[in-house]
């Protein structure tokens, strides 16, 4: 290797090094890891894009010595590096959804209030001499009873992660709340 190619082999590394460190650095105020606040997946998706834009002008303005082939090289190094750091990013992001794991809770919720409300239909519209009733009744209460049985389980196990639910419910909530307000004014 020639001084001129090893010259122009340490241009296209640093042009590298300097944009996915640029990209970093603009999309860890957007969602690093001292970031709370959650961002909707198409939201995330545009500030990367534009991040991915400006930095790969910086690369360009860089990266302008040496063989086309050398160049093309580090461009593409540079755009897998921000590909996986992106997906990092979009983890960190999906890890503050404050919706995210509620089905865990609202499944078996959902199916302890059908249980409980066919129940009562079914105590408010048979008559007492009437065994399926009485029987689809007691399947009802017990249906009920596991589910609450299953949440106190639950609930046991993943004390920290019900806290930090309630939180993330809070936070939806708030921000519910607060978009309706934004939309009222």
């Amino acid at each position: 290797a020639t001084m001129l190619e090893a010259t122009a082999n340490a241009n296209n590394s640093n042009a590298t090094n300097l944009t996915v460190h640029e990209y970093k650095e603009k999309m860890d105020r957007i969602a690093g890891p001292n970031v709370s606040s959650f961002l909707k997946p198409d939201e995330l998706e545009e500030m990367h894009r534009r991040a991915v834009q400006e930095c790969l002008e910086h690369f360009e303005d860089i990266a302008t010595f040496g063989p086309e082939r050398g160049i093309e090289t580090a461009r593409e190094n540079t755009l897998r590096s921000i590909s996986e750091d992106f997906e990092l990013y979009q983890k960190l992001n999906e890890s503050r959804n404050p919706l995210a794991g509620l089905e865990i809770y609202l499944i078996p919720m959902t199916i302890a209030a059908v249980s409980i409300v066919l129940r009562w239909v079914a105590d408010s519209t048979c008559s007492g001499w009437s065994s399926t009733c009485r029987a689809g009744s007691e399947f009802l209460s017990h249906v009920y009873a596991v589910v609450f049985f299953f949440m106190i389980i639950v609930a046991s196990t993943k004390a920290k992660q019900i806290k930090d639910l309630l939180k993330r419910l809070m936070t939806a909530f708030e921000a519910l709340a607060g978009d309706s307000k934004d939309k009222r004014d």
